[in-house]
């Protein structure tokens, strides 16, 4: 089972049909703003986390707990994935 972490105000017209979902499905949900600090304390640390947020947020769930985020940083750099969808622009 993962559990989640989200970011309230990264997407707000999405993030409470995905809270819904996900706690539909049984999935624990801890949902922060920008002003909690406090983010270690959510789960143990060995804890499976899914963040859902903007980069540096899951950056920081990424150093707190494991396997952190799956994707890397190095993927969401534009020449990582231009060459593929180029001919699609």
């Amino acid at each position: 089972m993962l559990h989640w972490v989200v970011r309230e105000t990264t997407f707000p017209s999405r993030t409470a049909p995905l809270i819904e979902e996900l706690q539909r499905q049984g999935n624990p949900v801890q949902v922060v703003t920008p002003h909690d600090r406090d983010l270690d304390h959510l789960y143990p640390s060995h804890t499976p986390v899914m963040a859902y947020g903007g980069s540096r947020f899951i950056q920081t769930i990424q150093q707190l707990y494991h396997p952190g985020a799956i994707a890397t940083f190095e993927n969401f750099k534009t020449e990582s994935y231009l060459p593929h969808y180029r001919p699609y622009l």
